[in-house]
């Protein structure tokens, strides 16, 4: 099971988010919830989740310093940013620091659910090495385990699901 941190500075927007979604049936476990970007921070580095879906407007630290600040330390985290401000320099500075997407409150259960649902398939994608062309016999794998070979995977499973040709 991947895991996932959920962080809002608004309780009615975690709890909605921990009871609203069966997280089990995704795959997906919740470790942990904070209110604000430093607990955030600490949560994060004592669970090392799989993935974060936080507010972009938070106390102390806000969204976007948050990506800033974990993004170096863990780049195989997702993380997925909720707001309810609709700007998109916020939304293009967020995917641009390493947010794995942007949603605008509200939104649709069907949105998050999809977002959610194609970041546990490129962990899995990535989690599994690459066969390369050529017969049985001669094929080899992309095989690595260091930091940075494992963000090259996630960066080619994060495009690879997108429906750009």
């Amino acid at each position: 099971m991947l895991s996932v941190v959920l962080v809002d500075d608004e309780e009615i927007i975690r709890d909605g988010l921990f009871n609203g979604v069966d997280w089990p049936s995704l795959g997906l476990e919740v470790v942990g919830q904070a209110e604000d970007g430093e607990q955030a921070l600490e949560l994060v580095a004592a669970k090392k989740p799989d993935i974060v879906i936080t507010d972009i407007r938070m106390s102390f630290i806000d969204g976007l310093e948050f990506i800033e600040r974990v993004k170096p330390v863990y780049p195989e985290i997702y993380i997925i940013i909720i707001s309810g401000y609709d700007e998109f320099q916020y939304a293009q500075k967020a995917v641009k620091l390493g947010a794995y997407d942007y949603l605008l409150k509200p939104f649709e259960a069907d949105e998050l659910l999809d977002l959610l649902g194609a970041a546990v398939a490129n962990s899995r994608l990535m989690s599994e090495p690459v066969e390369m062309g050529g017969d049985s016999s001669t094929r080899s794998a992309i095989v690595g385990t260091s930091r940075a070979m494992q963000s090259i995977y996630k960066e080619i499973g994060r495009v690879a699901a997108t429906p750009a040709t």
